[in-house]
């Protein structure tokens, strides 16, 4: 319930699993919602090594031995008293070093492949938001893009109103009150994503740079359109989970 964001996630034999932030989506206009929901989705099609079983395996394997071997690990929880922790402590000066070096290859192998995806990952992200655009209206992906660069202040808000008592709709009133605020600076807060968001190691690429690529692309209407009346329904319908997921929310801030 924490998540700023939206996942898509294979599992096994085939279902996959489409996971949404209910902090992020309760402050999203109805047709941003669409964009979000168009670009998450897209995920499935648009060949996201994150998104595949065998390739997110593979990302991940060499970071879990990494972290298997670290000495630290290994032996941060040996505790023996007399000869035996004497001999534990010798055995562990001797092979430290070993496990040390090993650990930190694993994790060079880990840092090696995730920079190779992370472009194909990008790539992967600016094509999601193609959909978005195509499914929602360019108008709604552009003003996404916008959510997205300043999520952790809106949902900084959210976690705060539900610590307070707050339910949905209190939520959703302060994160616009935030967005008007917001709104006069909101494209220097989006060009800062290209200082802070940047880097190889990245699977999303800047705000600022996905804004560009939507807006580079001649205008689009929206093939799919949620009116404020089917939001609402949405809305009532999650409302008969709010107060749990208030609690939840206001414990992970």
């Amino acid at each position: 319930m924490r998540a700023a964001n939206g996942t898509s996630t294979p599992s096994r034999p085939t279902p996959r699993v489409l996971t949404l932030g209910l902090p992020l989506w309760t402050g999203l206009r109805p047709q941003e919602r669409v964009a979000l929901l168009a670009h998450e989705l897209g995920h499935f099609i648009n060949n996201d090594n994150r998104r595949s079983l065998r390739t997110q395996t593979a990302l991940t394997f060499f970071a879990h031995v990494a972290r298997l071997l670290d000495p630290r690990e290994l032996f941060g929880l040996t505790e023996s008293d007399g000869l035996i922790g004497l001999a534990v402590k010798v055995v562990e000066l001797l092979v430290s070093p070993v496990f040390w070096l090993l650990s930190r290859l694993c994790w060079l192998l880990h840092l090696a492949l995730n920079v190779l995806g992370a472009r194909t990952s990008q790539r992967a992200e600016y094509y999601a938001d193609d959909l978005a655009a195509r499914a929602a209206g360019s108008t709604a992906a552009l003003t996404l893009t916008d959510v997205l660069s300043c999520s952790d202040v809106y949902t900084g808000i959210v976690g705060s109103r539900a610590r307070g008592g707050a339910v949905m709709q209190g939520w959703r009133e302060a994160v616009e009150s935030a967005r008007a605020a917001v709104a006069p600076r909101q494209a220097r807060l989006r060009q800062l994503t290209l200082r802070r968001a940047a880097s190889p190691f990245s699977s999303h690429p800047p705000a600022e740079l996905r804004h560009r690529v939507i807006a580079a692309q001649p205008h689009r209407d929206p093939q799919v359109v949620l009116s404020e009346a089917e939001a609402a329904a949405i809305d009532a319908e999650l409302a008969a989970f709010e107060e749990r997921y208030r609690r939840i929310i206001a414990a992970a801030w």
